[in-house]
């Protein structure tokens, strides 16, 4: 009997027929008796039957099925289960059970069911494989398990319901992680348990989505509370994992490096009243604040673009109405109070509501431009290096800045840098000693700190690095980077080592890529070729509070340079813009993480959040600190990090399914805790080149776009249409559907490009995203069917992709 036959009738054609009508009636998930009962005899044979947790026999064997169920009958016999008679009629009746008798295979497991006047009772025996078996699923899914059931011949139809309701179980993705990772046969007991209690609080529990109105004043936010409060020991203690200290490591630098990045753009955007050090510390605090209040641990918070457009444009504004030397700061800190007093009313308003009308239409275009901006910065930062003359400009501005930071330009007596003054005896001798470990003369600069050791500049007509040497060098590393990280990650798939090993160098993957490309950049044949280090400001003797009436009642301060009542009320204006746009950025971003394709189990907390990021913007504007609000490429990469995935193949395409998250807030109280110490450790983060981060930047952005099923269409325009991957929107919908529909998307892309890009409306910026939810309803109306967009623009994936019983 095909799987199909068994995994459509019934319950997934039901979904199938009706998804063209407006109501889509699902068969309730509830557990009977008869469920119940199944479940506890499979605990019963868990506990004290025929249980083979790590059989590799068959590879010496075969890869076959039937190599796997002689192991377990002669387990059987072994542990005097079967008597010698049994035994022998057992092993009469169980050749090739493929092709003789109705077997499942789905979802990593095989379950033949024979039935015989042999036996006298039903009778289940488990194995766990060591080495997959390929049997050719329906789904592509490789065989972990294998499960055989026998009964009497006149139970049949008994034992097929039984099958059913087994199969049902270890298509679960939490029972099925816990099964592949049971160490003993109590685990897979406890296992058994912890799928009935869910199976319990499915039938007892509506589907809580966190996007629907109470209205009652605070009902979402104290829904919110009351849903996320009973997992918050739990979030710490999920977290004690190894992929949490992988998670944490290649997340601190892929949220440190942007961090660098966006200061030194608001030094330059703001007349040097916002920076690095804000940035860095207001990052380390933020996260921190978020990690331990926050209501979705998952999502992290850092800077992003259109917060910094929103800041540039405010500064322009600033400058215009107060002239040069604007107090800034000050009517940032306004604006941040107007946002704060908007996101709590928000969120204690279910606002967020409004999010119901969103698709996954807007939530694909929104992260495919994030996903384009990291591989876009990774890509132009590295092209930008050939040109000539740019990157002379670069070295020129580094040398200034390092001296006004009174650092030495230090120099490697083989190199061909010139210096126009004299340079201390100690500077040369800390020269020397670089140079004699293989360091660059660009990670001696930025380390170090205290007294200048002489003041210095570069004589650019000499350095080597105005040629394509310290280009290519910068080509290498990042694409380096990259390659290492795509390579380790694939490692789950590897032939080699054993699995434990394989799934460990996949977890730390991106974290080695950064340490061996470090590593080789500082070998002694590049001693003379200069590259980008991390730069990271050091504390000083810094004020970050921000004055609430600077230059008041002072008589050398123009009238019109001084805050006034109407300026505080004017700061409601660009505050109400800014709140559109934290409010999308925020809840586009939560909407992607809570997807049901992620599988988290702790529920959304939307209304609770708006009120926290409301409150930190408010805090983050009194210390001239920049908003941190949901990052969407690092949050998806902290949820892949922290993911037990299997890889599925059908007709030759590799479809990796998560099957579950570590849902934890210590990844983004070790990231907070790391980016404030990165303070005091300037001599060690100098160590790692930028080059190295653009290419983590690239390979978070690929890695995103990867399980975007917009891009995922997007390639099906050039791809054989006999050659089409096996989804549920190629077997449902007609191909120049798909394709009218992923132009459309593209065009909006494209016009949020642009908008983006733009100087004079990139402050609008929000409001586009919003027309994008308009838009779709239109399309809906004039241009697709309803059972067309229920494939394409589903929530998640319909079920009967997953080939589910």
């Amino acid at each position: 009997m095909n799987t199909g036959d068994l995994q459509r009738k019934g319950s997934k054609v039901d979904v199938v027929a009706e998804a063209h009508k407006k109501e889509i009636k699902v068969r309730k998930d509830h557990l009977s008796k008869s469920d119940h009962s199944a479940l506890l005899s499979v605990k019963s044979v868990f506990e004290s039957g025929v249980v083979l947790l790590n059989d590799s026999n068959h590879s010496d064997s075969g890869d076959s099925l039937q190599a796997v169920l002689d192991d377990l009958v002669n387990l059987s016999f072994e542990e005097k289960l079967l008597d010698e008679n049994e035994f022998r009629r057992v092993k009469e009746v169980i050749h090739f059970p493929e092709k003789r008798y109705a077997t499942v295979i789905s979802h990593g497991v095989a379950m033949p069911v024979i039935p015989s006047e042999q036996f006298k009772e039903r009778t289940l025996m488990f194995a766990r494989l060591t080495h997959v078996l390929n049997l050719n699923s329906p789904d592509g899914w490789p065989v972990r398990f294998v499960i055989l059931i026998m009964g009497p011949r006149q139970d049949h139809v008994e034992l097929l319901r039984y099958q059913r309701k087994v199969v049902r179980m270890m298509s679960d993705d939490d029972f099925y992680s816990d099964a592949r990772d049971a160490k003993t046969r109590e685990d897979l007991a406890k296992a058994v348990d912890d799928y009935i209690a869910r199976r319990k609080k499915k039938a007892d529990d509506k589907m809580e989505t966190g996007l629907m109105r109470t209205k009652k004043f605070a009902g979402g936010f104290v829904a919110d509370l009351k849903r996320r409060l009973p997992h918050y020991r739990s979030d710490f203690r999920d977290g004690l994992h190894p992929k949490t200290i992988s998670a944490i490591f290649m997340l601190f630098f892929a949220c440190l490096a942007p961090a660098v990045s966006f200061g030194g753009l608001y030094e330059k955007n703001t007349g040097g009243q916002m920076g690095v050090l804000e940035v860095v510390i207001g990052s380390g605090l933020t996260m921190i604040a978020y990690a331990l209040l926050g209501g979705s641990p998952m999502i992290i918070v850092g800077g992003t673009g259109p917060v910094f457009y929103f800041t540039r444009v405010l500064y322009q504004l600033c400058v215009q109405l107060f002239g040069p030397d604007p107090p800034f700061l000050t009517i940032r800190m306004y604006t941040s109070f107007w946002v704060m007093l908007f996101c709590v009313i928000i969120g204690l308003s279910d606002g967020v509501a409004v999010m119901h009308y969103c698709t996954r239409f807007t939530d694909e275009t929104f992260a495919a431009l994030i996903s384009l901006i990291f591989i876009w910065e990774a890509i132009s930062n590295v092209i930008t290096n050939f040109d000539e003359s740019n990157y002379c400009d670069n070295l020129t501005e580094l040398a200034a800045f390092r001296d006004a930071q009174h650092h030495a330009v230090p120099f490697h007596p083989n190199s061909t840098y010139a210096f126009t003054s004299t340079v201390s005896t100690a500077a040369a001798s800390v020269a020397e000693m670089g140079g004699g470990m293989g360091m660059s003369a660009g990670v001696l600069a930025g380390g170090g700190g205290g007294e200048s050791m002489g003041a210095s500049s570069v004589n650019l007509t000499t350095d080597p690095c105005c040629d394509t040497s310290c280009s290519l060098l910068s080509l290498n590393l990042a694409l380096g980077t990259f390659l290492v990280s795509l390579a380790l990650r694939d490692m789950r798939r590897s032939t080699y080592l054993n699995p434990t090993v394989r799934e460990f160098i996949a977890d730390f993957g991106s974290a080695v890529a950064i340490m061996v490309m470090s590593g080789l950049s500082h070998l002694p044949v590049f001693h003379s070729t200069y590259f980008e280090p991390l730069q990271v400001a050091s504390l000083g003797s810094k004020s970050f509070l921000v004055p609430f009436y600077p230059n008041y009642n002072n008589t050398d301060t123009p009238a019109h340079q001084q805050i006034q009542a109407w300026h505080i009320l004017a700061c409601a204006l660009p505050a109400l813009l800014a709140t559109i746009l934290v409010f999308l950025e925020q809840n586009i971003t939560g909407r992607m993480v809570n997807s049901k394709d992620n599988k988290l189990k702790k529920g959304p907390a939307y209304n609770y959040d708006m009120v926290i990021i409301g409150v930190m913007i408010g805090i983050c504007g009194m210390f001239g600190f920049p908003w941190l609000i949901a990052a969407t490429v690092r949050t998806l990469a902290h949820i892949l990090s922290l993911s037990d995935v299997e890889e599925s193949v059908s007709d030759g395409h590799v479809q990796t399914h998560i099957l579950r998250v570590r849902e934890t807030r210590l990844t983004s109280l070790g990231i907070g805790v790391l980016m404030l110490v990165s303070v005091f450790l300037r001599d060690v983060l100098v160590l790692v080149p930028m080059p190295v981060l653009y290419g983590v930047f690239l390979y978070m952005g690929y890695t995103s776009l990867l399980s975007n099923q917009f891009f995922n269409r997007l390639k099906l325009i050039f791809t054989d249409p006999s050659l089409y991957p096996p989804t549920h929107y190629t077997r449902y919908v007609k191909k120049k559907v798909i394709h009218l529909f992923t132009l459309l998307q593209l065009a909006c892309l494209v016009a949020l490009w642009l908008v983006k890009t733009n100087p004079t409306i990139q402050i609008t910026f929000p409001i586009f995203i919003v027309l994008l939810i308009p838009l779709r309803f239109a399309m809906g109306k004039y241009l697709f069917k309803e059972k067309d967009l229920y494939y394409l623009d589903s929530e998640e994936t319909p079920e009967e992709d997953e080939e589910r019983v």
